[in-house]
């Protein structure tokens, strides 16, 4: 329970900045992914060593992984070939995945659909309230997503883990926690860019209209050039944070999974990682696309 405690609290994203990478002064041209790749799923692609995503976790001092998926030359790049291979515990980031499922089933119907305060006092002052799906995802209400998991029910969430192909699809344990502790669901870097790759291009089993849906409520930033969109996540069982999601600018899109590793299960650890996820991910996507992103 003290572990749960703590997973609960953990859902601010962080306020430190860093400063931005200078806008590149030439543009290049787009690389066309080879045709062979062009429609291959990420999960089936051979990822390639980019050891220059190294760098952007060494400037956090953070221990993780990160894997990245341009279209403008198709290619998937990994700071660490073994880690983005490596499943981990989805947490927060299952979000997105819980969406999809309880609006094809009903039980939401859109971003305004109401997701009401259980009464209960939580750490985190923002879940005190009621929501909207959208006001939910924003902060990252884990009690509401609870609710919507004691909803759908047992069959009903292990169905939707086989036909969205989530993971390891395993839904075992309890109910309204398996995405977060006590439960055997994991998923990769790799399965975390196969899985928004899918969702992006309407390839997932699902109405157009819960789709649309989902992405609406991911956006996180948005310009006359792009649209950022993604969700964070943590876990303590062991100590992991997350950063996945998806810039999008005309028709290139760059898919981006952050997978942090603490070194000990404790709320320093924790509240470390929370901070360095978006920062992490923020400087690998201004590398990549040269673009100023916030």
């Amino acid at each position: 329970m003290r572990r749960l405690a703590l997973l609960l609290s953990l859902v601010t994203t962080a306020t430190a900045c860093v400063p931005e990478a200078p806008p590149k002064t030439a543009e290049t041209k787009a690389e066309e992914p080879n045709a062979e790749v062009k429609d291959v799923r990420p999960r089936d692609r051979e990822p390639v060593l980019d050891e220059v995503l190294e760098a952007h976790l060494i400037a956090e001092s953070v221990d993780g992984v990160i894997a990245i998926l341009d279209t403008n030359d198709g290619k998937l790049r990994c700071s660490n070939l073994e880690r983005c291979q490596k499943q981990y515990v989805p947490a927060s980031t299952f979000k997105i995945a819980h969406t999809l499922a309880a609006l094809e089933e009903g039980v939401l119907e859109s971003a305004d659909s109401p997701m009401k305060w259980d009464g209960k006092e939580y750490t985190v002052e923002a879940w005190n309230q009621d929501h909207t799906l959208k006001s939910a995802m924003e902060v990252s209400c884990a009690p509401c997503f609870q609710s919507v998991a004691r909803t759908l029910g047992e069959e009903r969430e292990r169905a939707w883990l086989e036909k969205l192909e989530y993971g390891n699809k395993d839904g075992s344990g309890p109910l309204d926690l398996f995405w977060l502790e006590g439960g055997g669901l994991r998923i990769s870097p790799i399965e975390q860019i196969d899985f928004l790759y899918r969702l992006d291009r309407g390839e997932l089993p699902v109405k157009d209209s819960s789709r649309q849906t989902t992405l609406d409520v991911l956006v996180k930033s948005e310009t006359d050039t792009y649209t950022l969109r993604a969700k964070t996540g943590a876990a303590c069982d062991p100590t992991t944070g997350w950063y996945v999601g998806y810039l999008e600018s005309g028709a290139r899109r760059v898919y981006i999974a952050v997978a942090l590793e603490g070194k000990r299960e404790d709320a320093d650890a924790a509240v470390e990682l929370n901070a360095a996820r978006p920062l992490v991910a923020l400087r690998a996507l201004r590398d990549v696309t040269g673009l100023r992103i916030d």
